[in-house]
């Protein structure tokens, strides 16, 4: 037997919109994997030219250490925020609705590390 198509654009019930809302945080967790891709390599080519200059590079392992941080405060607030919820329906889309904003958040600001402006 088929399941039927969730419409995420109009969710009914407490179920519905928590599933949707782990989709939408799952499309914002692929973009950021995507822009890490990116700027991780251009923090590489930084720290080849560095080398190649005798300059000490380290662009990237700053830019890692930064986002292992990053990834433990998101999970560590959106656990605080959700908290207030503990034991109820709604828990799980606060949840997501926290890590997808603040993960959306931070797409951007791995972007504006390549591109200032």
């Amino acid at each position: 037997m088929m399941q039927p198509q969730l419409d995420c654009e109009d969710p009914v019930t407490q179920l519905d919109m928590n599933i949707c809302s782990r989709q939408e945080f799952e499309v914002a967790d692929k973009a950021l994997n995507e822009q890490w891709s990116k700027v991780a390599a251009h923090k590489k080519s930084n720290d080849e030219s560095a080398l190649k200059n005798g300059v000490k590079g380290g662009y990237f392992e700053i830019l890692l250490k930064s986002q292992r941080a990053w990834i433990a405060f998101k999970d560590r607030h959106c656990d605080a925020v959700a908290d207030a919820y503990r034991g109820g329906s709604i828990r799980p889309l606060i949840y997501n609705d926290c890590r997808t904003n603040l993960t959306k958040q931070r797409t951007d600001q791995l972007q504006k590390m390549i591109e200032p402006n």
